[in-house]
């Protein structure tokens, strides 16, 4: 009987012992969160009909998804311009004509056609978490030559 409880008592000892002989070491970290937006551009369709008509007016219902997966909105909205220019006349171009950038809208609004300066197209719906397709509307003007017509809107936006 002796032998069993020595026994018994050994190896409750070693269970225990590993428990008792354990090391542990505690580690702190720390993070910081900064305030950023982080606009994420989805191009959905960027290609008008074949407009045959002048003055016809095509629309992209959804052009592109623009996404803020950061925590504030951009302190200036969205702004689009096009790059793409004929002597100086900012549109949708081909070699020699130019749509302008006037008979272009992004979200309702027109672009410029003179200079590439930008337009604010999506003002104070892109806070944080904010998702929002936007629309594109081409209006041909009349006379307008035909060609096959291509141009780059640059889209900007100001943390």
């Amino acid at each position: 009987m002796n032998k069993k409880i020595a026994m018994l008592i050994a190896v409750f000892v070693v269970g225990i012992l590993p428990l008792v002989l354990a090391d542990t070491s505690d580690h702190a970290y720390t993070a910081s969160v900064g305030t950023a937006s982080n606009i994420i551009i989805t191009e959905l369709d960027t290609s008008f009909s074949n407009c045959a008509v002048a003055s016809s007016c095509d629309q992209i219902t959804d052009s592109l998804n623009i996404q803020n997966t950061g925590n504030t909105a951009p302190s200036t909205g969205i702004s689009a311009a096009f790059t793409s220019d004929v002597g100086g006349v900012y549109g949708l171009v081909d070699a020699t004509n130019v749509i302008p950038g006037t008979n272009f809208q992004i979200n309702s609004v027109a672009l410029t056609a003179n200079t590439s300066t930008t337009e604010v197209v999506a003002v104070g719906s892109l806070g944080a978490g904010a998702d929002l397709n936007v629309s594109a509307d081409l209006s041909i003007p009349g006379g307008q030559a035909s060609g096959s017509y291509n141009g780059t809107v640059q889209l900007s936006w100001t943390a």
